[in-house]
């Protein structure tokens, strides 16, 4: 964080222009222990190479119907010049409908991310994750008038 060495910020605090949601404090979380592990051992976090791949993509699953759902997804990466992580060009997409396969996808999407958040270091899983009625499709639904 400019100014504060040793500081790293992700998640909601951020001040980037990437969005702010679980799935890329997740990404950014990855980018932060990457520059940790780096300054614990005498790294620089600084490097040509490191900055240029710096990169996190934002995956978005929305429910439309109780069936249906639609997605959209950008790649922000780390702009040099300005010290920001900007929208990489061309990485902007979105489903072109909503569909009952991306309601399924969702559900799969979902199982992954929470997968990995809950996979501790010897490779096991919290008890949050090996709980399979948090990821039923038929657990989840939209409350209808």
């Amino acid at each position: 964080m400019s100014g504060f060495s040793g500081v790293h910020v992700i998640g909601d605090s951020q001040g980037t222009k990437q969005p702010k949601s679980g799935h890329m404090a997740n990404a950014q979380a990855k980018v932060c222990a990457d520059a940790i592990v780096r300054l614990f051992n005498g790294e620089a976090i600084n490097s040509a190479d490191r900055l240029a791949n710096i990169v996190t993509n934002s995956a978005c699953y929305s429910p439309i119907t109780a069936s249906e759902a639609s997605w959209l997804t950008a790649v922000f990466g780390y702009d040099v010049a300005t010290g920001q992580m900007v929208l990489r060009p061309n990485s902007l997409a979105e489903a072109g409908s909503w569909s009952a396969g991306n309601y399924r996808q969702m559900f799969s999407w979902a199982r992954n991310l929470w997968a990995e958040v809950a996979r501790r270091r010897d490779g096991s899983h919290t008890a949050c994750a090996d709980d399979p009625a948090l990821f039923r499709e038929d657990a989840f639904l939209i409350r209808r008038r």
